[in-house]
């Protein structure tokens, strides 16, 4: 009976330091601007790019106008438990006449100990959250630079 209490407790004191991993869902939101044809907001969104982009490994990657898709990577630094990390996500633009929809998804990031390990997925809850919030005012600086129609000087 003792040894089925050590064991018991021992399993207990182990699935204690098991650490959950959560899978990132894409953040997604549609833009309405009315009045605005899709190359117009196609330029906006290029722009807007320039100016929100200011981390040198955040870039475009591919830029088509007629087929109206930007997509690149968007580099931020999250808290990843007692250290600040850089996080890496795909983002994706794409507009079409009246409308344009921002997608941010697969987020990766440095682990802060192995730097040369390379990018790994990010599935840390607390490190998740703070980035679904990077990527809403992200989205959301882009729906106010489209509807204010960009720099107006």
């Amino acid at each position: 009976m003792r040894i089925l209490w050590i064991i018991l407790s021992l399993l207990l004191v182990f699935s204690g330091c098991a650490t959950t991993a959560y899978e990132a869902e894409p953040y997604s939101l549609v833009i309405e601007a009315e009045g605005k044809a899709s190359t117009e907001l196609f330029d906006l969104a290029n722009r807007w790019a320039v100016t929100a982009f200011t981390d040198a490994s955040s870039v475009i990657e591919y830029s088509d106008k007629e087929s109206g898709v930007i997509s690149g990577k968007y580099s931020t630094t999250v808290r990843l438990g007692l250290l600040d990390t850089t996080a890496v996500s795909t983002i994706s633009v794409e507009t079409r006449d009246d409308k344009l929809r921002v997608v941010l998804s697969d987020p990766r990031y440095i682990d802060p100990a192995y730097p040369e390990s390379g990018l790994k997925p990010l599935t840390r809850a607390g490190a998740l959250d703070e980035l679904q919030l990077k990527w809403e005012r992200l989205a959301s600086s882009l729906e106010d630079y489209v509807l204010k129609g960009g720099d107006d000087w």
